[in-house]
């Protein structure tokens, strides 16, 4: 599930995935200005045989009122991986 997602279409088929996996958020901080935004965040699923957490920094462009780009960094990408492909 990881990797690239372009369009709104892709990311809504994207968000539609997420339930099943068992995946969960929890912002922790939050903060930025009308162009970029900073998120400290814990990520993790529970599922059949997964139960990993790992934070997260993620760093949203914005224009127009819309979010435009975002960056995910993982302090456990094998988790993250996990978490989305597992």
């Amino acid at each position: 599930m990881a990797g690239e997602i372009r369009g709104r279409d892709d990311l809504i088929i994207w968000l539609s995935r997420l339930p099943s996996r068992g995946y969960w958020l929890r912002e922790l901080e939050v903060f930025g200005n009308d162009r970029q935004v900073c998120a400290i965040s814990g990520m993790g699923a529970r599922r059949e045989g997964v139960d990993v957490s790992t934070r997260v920094v993620s760093v949203f462009t914005h224009a127009s009122g819309k979010q435009t780009e975002r960056w995910m960094y993982p302090d456990d990408a094998e988790a993250c991986a996990t978490i989305f492909d597992g």
